[in-house]
Order: structure tokens, then C-alpha cells, then sequence
């Protein structure tokens, strides 16, 4: 599938011309034997790229986190996905491609990710071109996960992951803020992405996998993209929130959350000054379809809060 590789290879030294040219990928995996959440992430911008990996866990006081500011190797095969980097005490890759399934791989310390990932279609692509800004997205949902994974904390094996992968890219505004959410059960997987600010992204979709009502089954029905994030008036993040729309109410409970900043340059972040929320949540609600509202039952997954300049 030809939206794996890199569709943004930037030359390091056009920083102006290229400045708003970014690319993302996101994989996510809830455990269902320990309850946990493990994720990973790549971002490639023409300064620098970084990777990030973390394990929430309810029953630690904190997730775990390691992020890594590096340059992937820019060895790239065609219709695959190839993240490779290596410095001294830490090594990461992430290969494959959507036939086949993937592989991810990370050492740095007592930290260790060795899973394996097989793919489960329909995978779903958005394209937004708003003349100025174009946003290009590739996401599954309900893929199966194997492996294991070592923090200084605990050891897991996972059998029966239930995982999701994106990949996104494009020329976006310096100055962003979004809300997203992508929750999944084996029955139902949903994502919603609110994203505020000039020429914004939105998109909000749903699939079933099987329901007793029977509605369109295995394929991603669009839903209205006009969503709200509501948290009540002086509530902290983690508090519950309300998802919702005219085809969409979801209540949605976080249940461990990991905050980061970044500044660059540190004192006078004229460049980069944005501050990044994710949240492992518990989703429940009712979705409609069709003219019927559909329950969801639990679903599992993540949810982000981004804000700033980048």
C-alpha cells in the first residue's frame, strides 16, 4: 500500500520553504489481559525526527515514557514502511507493510518492544485539500498483536492485542490545536478528529464488525464531522468527557494520562512551543446509523489534546 512509505521526504537545509511540511505515524495496542495501553509514535519534521514510546498502565501511579530526538534512516523501500534509527544505547524499527503485517522493535535500557502486527481490513484514507493546507490520512483498526514488552516496572506478554496504526502527513498550519479520539472493541471501532484553527481537518468514522442490528458490516461509514469535545467548566483533563454530535453520543473516561512539552529554542521558543496530551480512555455511547442508534458497548483506545506552534 503505497500511503505506508514516506510521502514527505524533506531536505534538511529548505527549513523556510518546507517549514509547514509534517508526517506522523501513530500505533496504538490495548492488552486486554493486563489492561494496559502501549503506543508508539514517529514524527518527522525537515529540522529533526523523533520517536516516542509508552505504557499506561492504571495500576502504576504514571504511564511510562521514553522519547528520542534522532534522524531515521533514510532507506526507503517502496509501498512499505520503513522507521529504522540507532544511537549509542538505543535502537528502534518499525518495518513491514499492510499485505504482510509489521514488525516493531525498540531497546534502550531495561526498556524493550518486540511485537509482531497483522493488519485487519478496510483500512480508511482521508484527503483534505483546503488550497492552502492538505492533510493526507491512512488508518486501521481491530489489528492483531503479538509480542512482548519490558519496562523497569513490568514485563508483558501479549497475546490478543487489539491494535491500531495511522499514518499522516501534509502541509499544516504552524499555529494548530485538535481533539482526537480512535476507540475500538472486536464489534466497533471509531475515530474522530476535530482540529481548530484556519483551514482545519475534521473527520469522524465508524465500523462494525458485527451489531444486532445488522447495518452495513466491514466497511467505514462517515459520520457528521461537525463534533464536539465537552469537558464541564473548570474540570481537569482527566475528568470525563462528552463526544458528541447529531450522529454521536460518547462518554469518554480517561483513565491515565501523559503530558509533554516542547520548546525550541528553549527560553524563546520562536520555532516550536506546543504542549501534547494523551490519554488512555474508556469510551461507552451510542452511535446512529441509518436512521437508528446503535449501542457500542466498551471500547478501548486513546485520546490526544494538542496545542500550540510547530
Amino acid at each position: 500500500m503505497n500511503l505506508e512509505e514516506r510521502q514527505i521526504l524533506l531536505s534538511r537545509w529548505r527549513v523556510l520553504s518546507e517549514w509547514r511540511n509534517k508526517e506522523w505515524w501513530y500505533t496504538g495496542v490495548w492488552d486486554p489481559a493486563s489492561g494496559a495501553w502501549l503506543s508508539w509514535y514517529f514524527i518527522r519534521v525537515n529540522l529533526i525526527d523523533e520517536v516516542g514510546f509508552s505504557v499506561f498502565d492504571p495500576r502504576d501511579p504514571e504511564p511510562f515514557h521514553l522519547e528520542k530526538m534522532l534522524y531515521l534512516d533514510p532507506a526507503q523501500p517502496k509501498d512499505a514502511l520503513a522507521l529504522n534509527a540507532r544511537q549509542e544505547g538505543f535502537e528502534v524499527a518499525y518495518n513491514g507493510a499492510a499485505e504482510s503485517g509489521w514488525t516493531f522493535r525498540l531497546r534502550q535500557g531495561e526498556a524493550e518492544a518486540d511485537l509482531s502486527i497483522a493488519p485487519a481490513p478496510p483500512h480508511f484514507t482521508k484527503f483534505d485539500n483546503a488550497l492552502v493546507d492538505r492533510y493526507g490520512l491512512l488508518h486501521f483498526f481491530h489489528n492483531r498483536v503479538s509480542g512482548t514488552v519490558k519496562t523497569p516496572r513490568r514485563t508483558y506478554t501479549i497475546a490478543q492485542g487489539l491494535g491500531y496504526y495511522d499514518h499522516c502527513f501534509g502541509r499544516v498550519p504552524s499555529d494548530v490545536g485538535w481533539h482526537w479520539v480512535a476507540v475500538q472493541n472486536e464489534s466497533v471501532a471509531l475515530s474522530s478528529l476535530v482540529n481548530y484553527g484556519v483551514y482545519p481537518q475534521r473527520y469522524t468514522q465508524v465500523l462494525f464488525r458485527s451489531n444486532e442490528a445488522s447495518c452495513r458490516l466491514n466497511e467505514w461509514i462517515r459520520l457528521e464531522q461537525d463534533v464536539s469535545f465537552e469537558l464541564e467548566p473548570g474540570a481537569g483533563l482527566s475528568s470525563p468527557w462528552r463526544v458528541t454530535s447529531s450522529d454521536l453520543e460518547l462518554q469518554v473516561t480517561p483513565l491515565q494520562s501523559f503530558t509533554s512539552t516542547q520548546k525550541i529554542p528553549p527560553l524563546m521558543p520562536l520555532l516550536v512551543d506546543i504542549t501534547h496530551s494523551e490519554l488512555y480512555v474508556k469510551a461507552r455511547g451510542r452511535i446512529r446509523v441509518d436512521g437508528r442508534w446503535l449501542e457500542t458497548g466498551d471500547l478501548w483506545g486513546v485520546m490526544e489534546q494538542h496545542a500550540g506552534r510547530w
